[in-house]
């Protein structure tokens, strides 16, 4: 998508500092956003986003499964995952631009965006990537970027874009995720990448000084990685892994006082609303993920491991408390994106999110109101919707665990009732039949 910044020479330098503001959208009525596109799947998707008419779609990345695994038993204790060479992910790009679905979402909406670790170049990538310089120009390509953005010569892919002016503005800040993040290290005893950091010092303050200026009614922070919960079962990746940084981002949105702050992120392969209570005055904060526009754990089920992820699943959301979520029965875990559609005539004006399904039907539904955090709180801080009661978490996982190894011990064992044994009784009668009944032993 091409930026059309203002005429005026010192506008134009400033905006290349704070972000951007896109005149060619006068006043953002209605956006999509989603993450997780597998370009070797089916991409009948866009044509779904498309017919929503949106005015922007915001891509939380992974937009291309650019990695792949590597099984070699010779090399087995480097794991399956490794850094992939920039040839692949060109190719993998390159294939993706040319779905026809593909393109003609492309041709009709403008699309701005940022990458996950799939499209990075390794999976759970960090600071180490080797090529990530390179993979930076072929994200910056894929997404549109001009050739003279100031993006294009930053260290990481973040960025921000304005539309509309006035009362009725939105910004949009876009965060790198990868390209800055400490090597997370689940082999260290000592756990100290849980103190680490994930967006470098220069992103941090150019986040600062993006929430502190602006005037825009509504401020969408764009992450790829979920933020809020801190529930997510076995190492689902996210910001509570480095709690510091967490932390440190959520006081920074409430100092701030920007207008209207929510979150938008991914990854995750599934969708759910998140909110935290805020401060002495009860200001939420309200995290919309999307993830699954090609895959996701419910969908399209193919092989034993996305049957066993999908039962996964299943249990997960039904046994485990769920602090996060206002409603913790609310999640959905099909192909999905994300829609905002903003009501600028309610006071104050209010954005209404929807998750929606492959065919568009409305899955999950949350108002958002733009409010701010209250000027001189005394105190700052964010607590899940929902009281942590660690017995019980602890129950829960306890049952979850539970439940999982009597499913599939059930499993195995109906599946050698109905399969291995009605085979067994075959082979036997075959035998009889062809070598006759064995002889009896003799003394």
């Amino acid at each position: 998508m091409k930026v059309q910044a203002s005429s005026a020479a010192a506008t134009i330098a400033i905006l290349a500092c704070l972000g951007r503001v896109d005149a060619d959208v006068k006043t953002l009525n209605r956006f999509t956003f989603g993450s997780n596109n597998d370009q070797d799947l089916d991409q009948s998707i866009w044509t779904t986003i498309e017919s929503r008419h949106p005015d922007l779609h915001v891509s939380l990345g992974n937009n291309i499964v650019g990695d792949e695994p590597v099984f070699e038993w010779r090399s087995i204790t480097k794991g399956v995952h490794r850094n992939t060479p920039i040839s692949m992910l060109r190719e993998k790009y390159e294939k993706q631009m040319n779905h026809s679905e593909y393109k003609s979402f492309r041709a009709s909406t403008p699309v701005i965006g940022i990458w996950d670790d799939r499209d990075y170049g390794r999976k759970d990538g960090a600071s180490d990537y080797p090529f990530k310089a390179d993979s930076q120009d072929l994200f910056l390509d894929f997404i549109g970027e001009p050739d003279d953005s100031p993006r294009r010569d930053q260290d990481g892919i973040y960025t921000s874009h304005t539309y509309g002016s006035g009362a009725k503005s939105v910004k949009f800040i876009l965060l790198d995720h990868r390209f800055h993040k400490e090597p997370f290290d689940p082999n260290d005893k000592a756990m100290e990448w849980r103190f680490g950091n994930i967006l470098g010092d220069a992103q941090w303050k150019w986040l600062e000084n993006e929430l502190k200026t602006s005037t825009a009614t509504f401020n969408f922070i764009g992450t790829s990685v979920p933020v809020l919960p801190t529930d997510r079962w076995f190492g689902t990746e996210g910001w509570a892994l480095f709690p510091d940084a967490r932390l440190r981002l959520l006081d920074l949105i409430q100092l701030s006082n920007a207008s209207g702050v929510v979150l938008l992120s991914g990854n995750v392969e599934f969708a759910d609303i998140n909110e935290v209570s805020c401060g002495d005055h009860d200001y939420r904060l309200v995290e919309a993920t999307s993830s699954g526009l090609t895959h996701a754990y419910t969908q399209d089920i193919t092989t034993p491991f996305q049957f066993a992820s999908a039962i996964g699943y299943h249990l997960a959301n039904r046994l485990l408390p769920w602090f996060y979520r206002p409603n913790p029965e609310v999640h959905w875990g099909g192909i999905n994106f994300g829609e905002v559609a903003i009501d600028w005539t309610a006071s104050p004006p209010t954005a209404a999110v929807t998750i929606r399904d492959r065919t568009s039907r409305a899955r999950i539904q949350h108002a958002v109101s733009a409010t701010r955090f209250p000027v001189g709180g005394e105190h700052i801080g964010c607590a899940p919707v929902h009281e942590i009661l660690i017995h019980q978490y602890m129950g829960g996982m306890l049952a979850l665990i539970f439940v999982s190894i009597a499913f599939f011990i059930s499993v195995a064992i109906n599946a050698y009732i109905v399969f291995i044994f009605p085979v067994q009784l075959l082979v036997g009668y075959l035998k009889r039949l062809v070598f006759g009944a064995p002889k009896p032993k003799t003394d």
